[in-house]
């Protein structure tokens, strides 16, 4: 058996406060979502209740604006074998012989089965305490007796202004989802519209928000971007575009440091003026370019070394290995001439000495060749 408490929110004695909780299994608080809502909570509390469930309420008022609902209500609960007690009226449905009362005792209650000005009474009287749903029901109920129109519309106002009040409160604590739906449950009613526009974006700001604390600067950029004239996210998109830089700053460090060089080059490039991106990025690029070149050295093939060695720049002892590869090939060329020479094969010959005389001073073996191949032709 559940103990289960009924309240509307907003009247006096509202048992949904936190201290009084803990007195019951469940407790269901009928919060209107508008100015005309309907009891959402009662039929949600019809469909939650076992057999042997009870529940508290205040008064008949708060399940019932007529005799005859209040016994559809009761009626209804006790089917599933649910009662109610009531406190004001100290009644308790589970009482078979106040069941089969409560439809003489109904007709006590003053409800809309009331003359005009009693029901007007109990209507005005439900509006001084608060329950501005009750009153708006027998207003509604009363055809135009005295100004009941009038009192009914300023219910609903209050109603509105209450939501109103509510959706604010929750809009100035951040709770922007819940704010906008209680704005868009007000429609029309003063700046509702224009809110629900701040809420959205005062959500999308917060989430960026949290991007950007736990260091989602891509995602937090995006967000702010959509709402880039809101509050300061102009400086927000600026702090974020310089915390990607950072990040990508120390990611391409970490794969320097690691002799992932080609990654890091392509990082530091994509930084461009960013700190030393760009001589860290050369760097790399000269550090890469001496690697290959001793590898192409270590295979002989000292032409692409020289080159490698001389994009490398002044990386390491690039410019000394450099000289070394062309002293190399200078020596392959020259065996390579002498070779030819000593085969008499001295135009062969001499187009390769030829090829060195900036390089070397090879007068001598031009000479000799020159001679031997004219002493050919004789």
């Amino acid at each position: 058996m559940a103990i289960i408490r009924y309240v509307r929110s907003g009247q006096a004695g509202d048992s949904g406060r936190s201290e009084e909780k803990d007195r019951y299994d469940r407790v269901f608080v009928e919060e209107p979502a508008g100015p005309d809502a309907a009891h959402s909570q009662l039929r949600a509390m019809l469909d939650a209740v076992c057999e042997g469930d009870v529940v508290e309420a205040d008064s008949f008022s708060q399940i019932a604006r007529s005799g005859r609902e209040l016994l559809s209500v009761v009626n209804q609960f006790s089917e599933k074998g649910a009662s109610f007690f009531f406190r004001d009226e100290n009644v308790n449905t589970a009482d078979p012989v106040v069941r089969q009362t409560l439809t003489i005792f109904a007709s006590l209650l003053n409800l809309t089965e009331d003359g005009p000005e009693a029901a007007y009474r109990r209507a005005a009287d439900y509006e001084a305490k608060g329950d501005l749903e009750a009153a708006i029901s027998l207003y509604d109920s009363m055809s135009g007796y005295r100004d009941s129109a009038q009192r009914a519309a300023a219910c609903r106002e209050e109603i509105a202004r209450q939501i109103y009040e509510r959706a604010r409160a929750r809009e100035e604590r951040g709770a922007f989802e819940e704010a906008a739906r209680y704005y868009a449950a007000l429609g029309g009613y003063r700046d509702s519209a224009e809110r629900i526009r701040a809420c959205e974006k005062g959500e999308i700001y917060r989430r960026a928000l949290e991007a950007e604390q736990r260091g989602a600067y891509q995602a937090a950029l995006t967000l702010y971007l959509s709402i880039r004239d809101y509050r300061d996210c102009a400086s927000r998109i600026r702090a974020c575009g310089e915390g990607i830089e950072s990040q990508t700053y120390d990611a391409a460090r970490a794969s320097e440091e690691t002799g992932r060089l080609q990654e890091a080059a392509g990082l530091y490039r994509s930084l461009e003026d960013y700190r030393d991106a760009r001589e860290r990025a050369a760097a790399c690029e000269s550090a890469m370019a001496y690697m290959d070149a001793l590898s192409a050295e270590d295979n002989g093939d000292f032409d692409r070394a020289i080159v490698l060695y001389e994009r490398a720049g002044n990386y390491r002892d690039s410019r000394s290995r450099a000289l070394a590869c062309r002293q190399a090939v200078y020596k392959q060329l020259c065996a390579a001439a002498q070779g030819r020479e000593q085969a008499g094969d001295y135009g062969a010959a001499l187009a390769i000495y030829r090829s060195l005389e900036d390089c070397c001073d090879v007068s001598e073996q031009i000479e000799r060749c020159e001679r031997a191949s004219a002493d050919r032709q004789a």
